[in-house]
């Protein structure tokens, strides 16, 4: 069996998210993804731009994103 990787380059400017319910809000408060992706565990990959979505992810680890 194959075990599944996922690979990060920082030097991109994208963050993944797999979080549906995270996604949403992000998309819901105005960023929208640069693309989807499929293939994580059959799972829709939503990627953004990780520059600007900082300001999201800080307010979503707050539980302030509504």
């Amino acid at each position: 069996m194959k075990e599944e990787m996922i690979v990060i380059d920082n030097h991109l400017d994208e963050i993944k998210i797999v979080n549906p319910r995270q996604a949403y809000l992000y998309i819901k408060n105005g960023l929208q993804p640069i693309r989807l992706e499929a293939g994580y565990n059959d799972k829709l990959v939503y990627v953004f731009s990780r520059s600007k979505s900082e300001p999201f992810f800080e307010k979503w680890r707050n539980h302030e994103l509504t």
